[in-house]
């Protein structure tokens, strides 16, 4: 596809998975920019003595979670920061955490090969799943809460019934490590992508491979998630790209200008009211925001070399991030770092707000 004619992906489209295709009109030679974001630090959050290996708001958003290799996970108050509970039990690092769709458990996936469960509302330790071989990587919750996806070093991608602790299914998915899983908004279709430079496609009731994703250049695939709707597919490669894919398994759009190439970087998706965004950390201590549609860097946080370094950036590779549709979002960093900083733009936030409120 031309850059002439690139596609225009609907901020409403994005976000809604109601939203007919016909019902919004995708102007394909349309290239705004986007509104300038202006993202400011809220809180930076210490506790960790660790790298911040993954860090997830919960669905309705009051709780930040975050995971690290010091083998906890901590549940922050996302509006004032403050420290909830500390998850403790895992014997080696963490590598993931995810939510539950109604924001009532958090599972933890680690490198002693486990999974857990918790209950998010009193850190009460609810099922420990089993089965892996090898470090476990990636978790995903499914859309409806009764399925749990990982992946790991094993190769393989395991479905668990997270309320019973079982194993339902073993997909021989990768012939490398499984960086990421993730669910369809609908919950027929999970994503898994691999160091082998491959996104595959499943079936979620039987496990059938739905369709294999890669380019042509093949670079190891560090992260995927799907977007809000289900509709496209956000992948993260060790050749310093973000791609944005269609549901006809085809590139459609690229961000670049952040650095990765050592370390798996987990992007999010924004799907403001007022315009889409994609956020992502960088191996040279910076987040970068862009529009997703015109890919235009909208906000370049710095980062700075060491802790007493004045600014308000993370000191060393910002390898997570977790965003909310009303104009906030999360990093996480690796060590000599160690902490979790809240971001928020002021303007967003009352446009969010403003949306929200029911007319006079």
């Amino acid at each position: 596809m031309s850059e002439k004619q690139e596609l225009v992906v609907p901020e409403a489209e994005l976000a809604e998975a109601t939203v007919k295709p016909d019902s919004v009109k995708a102007d394909l030679t349309a290239k705004k920019p986007g509104i300038p974001a202006n993202f400011r630090l809220v809180h930076t959050l210490t506790g960790h003595s660790r790298a911040v290996v993954c860090v997830q708001f919960s669905p309705e958003g009051s709780i930040l979670a975050s995971a690290s290799g010091d083998s906890t996970c901590k549940l922050w108050d996302s509006t004032s920061g403050q420290l909830l509970r500390t998850l403790e039990g895992h014997t080696k690092g963490l590598s993931a955490v995810c939510w539950d769709p109604d924001s009532k458990y958090v599972c933890t996936a680690s490198d002693d090969k486990t999974l857990r469960i918790w209950q998010a509302d009193n850190g009460q330790l609810l099922q420990e799943l089993s089965g892996h071989t090898h470090f476990v990587f990636c978790c995903a919750y499914s859309p409806r809460g009764n399925l749990v996806a990982s992946g790991g070093f094993d190769e393989v991608v395991r479905v668990w019934d997270p309320s019973h602790g079982t194993l339902l299914r073993v997909i021989p998915a990768h012939s490398d490590p499984v960086t990421a899983v993730d669910f369809s908004s609908d919950g027929t279709i999970l994503v898994s992508c691999s160091y082998d430079g491959l996104c595959r496609l499943w079936d979620t009731e039987n496990g059938a491979c739905l369709k294999t994703m890669t380019d042509q250049q093949n670079p190891p695939v560090s992260f995927v998630k799907f977007s809000p709707n289900g509709k496209y597919l956000l992948t993260g490669t060790l050749d310093n790209q973000l791609k944005l894919w269609d549901k006809k398994a085809k590139v459609i759009k690229k961000y670049s200008g952040h650095k990765n190439s050592s370390h798996c970087l987990f992007a999010a998706f924004m799907p403001h009211a007022s315009q889409a965004f994609v956020i992502s950390g960088s191996e040279d201590h910076r987040i970068i925001v862009w529009n997703l549609n015109s890919k235009a860097e909208l906000q370049v946080i710095p980062g700075k070399d060491n802790p007493e370094t004045a600014g308000d950036g993370h000191c060393a590779p910002v390898i997570c991030v977790s965003a909310l549709k009303t104009g906030i979002f999360a990093s996480g960093a690796l060590e000599k770092d160690c902490t979790v900083k809240i971001w928020r733009d002021d303007n967003l936030v009352q446009l969010s707000q403003q949306a929200a409120s029911p007319p006079l």
